[in-house]
């Protein structure tokens, strides 16, 4: 979880921004700090025969880097649906990874 989701969301979002800025985890050099917060995770199911998207509700939270307390704005993205294409997400972390791929797609 503390790897293969905030990776996937930084991957995409980083290529949403089209190069304009750069967006990087842990980034010293940084003049803002974005903070996301998941506020709620709905895994979802694939059984073959029925299936259900994960959702996942995201909270932003820009703020300036080193003083968290300077808050430039915040947002909202709640039931960002996550599957894969063609139904083959049995997997419940493929389902969930792709919820964080289209909320930083949507982000940026």
């Amino acid at each position: 979880k503390k790897e293969r989701f905030p990776n996937k969301f930084e991957e995409l979002f980083d290529k949403g921004l089209s190069g304009k800025i750069h967006a990087a985890q842990n980034n010293e050099k940084a003049t803002y700090t974005l903070i996301v917060k998941t506020t709620f995770m709905e895994p979802g199911f694939n059984v073959g025969v029925m299936r259900k998207n994960a959702a996942v509700a995201f909270e932003y939270i820009f703020v300036e880097s080193g003083d968290e307390s300077k808050v430039m704005a915040k947002l909202k993205q709640p039931d960002v649906p996550g599957s894969q294409f063609g139904g083959y997400d049995y997997d419940t972390g493929t389902r969930i990874s792709e919820s964080y791929a289209k909320g930083a797609k949507m982000l940026a």
